[in-house]
Formats: C-alpha cells, structure tokens, sequence
C-alpha cells in the first residue's frame, strides 16, 4: 500500500513540474539561462546590448527586437526553447539540441 501512494504523489509532483516548466515566462526562461551561464544578468544584458536593468524590469516577454539581440548574441541559446519552453535550452553549433547531460559537462 505504501508504495502505491507513493507512486500516486510521485506521479502527481512529476505533473506539478511539468505544469511549472510550461508557465515559464520568456523572461523566467532568460533567467534561468543566465544562471546556466554563470555570468551577473548586467554582463548578459551588456552582451545582448540591452541597456541596464531591462532584464529585471520586463514583465513577461521582451520585446521582438531585443529577442532577436539575445539570440544574436547567445547562438547557442535554442530560440524554440526561449519562446516556448519546448525542446532543450541549447543547440550545439550545428543546430542539434544539447541534452542535458551535455550542458552539464556529463556524457
């Protein structure tokens, strides 16, 4: 009985995540792409050309012009990822998405 509850809440938790993952905002997903990188989001921004504190004072999506700075400036950065949460966060220069274990620097 144990292990069937156990299984029910850990199904449960699984969709909770999975329903998290696809509330991100754009903005929440370039957060979390800045803390992959581990650079200060002023060095991001400076980066992208985007001026200081843009990042932080964007409600939810940024604009289309400075999406297309991002990418322009973070190639590998999955531009299907960032607006959508869909598929891996980045793509290796040949245009296939890293998996996880790639990004983490575990083959």
């Amino acid at each position: 009985m144990f292990s069937s509850k156990f299984l029910w809440y850990t199904t449960n938790l699984n969709l909770v995540q999975i329903e998290h993952v696809m509330e991100q905002t754009v903005k929440e997903r370039i957060m979390e792409f800045i803390r992959c990188e581990k650079i200060p989001v002023y060095r991001f921004e400076k980066a992208c050309g985007i001026s200081n504190g843009y990042i932080r004072s964007v409600n939810k999506t940024p604009g289309s012009d400075k999406i297309s700075k991002i990418l322009s400036a973070y190639p590998n950065l999955n531009p299907n990822w960032l607006l959508t949460g869909e598929g891996s966060m980045l793509i290796d220069s040949d245009g296939s998405e890293q998996s996880i274990g790639n990004i983490t620097g575990n083959k």
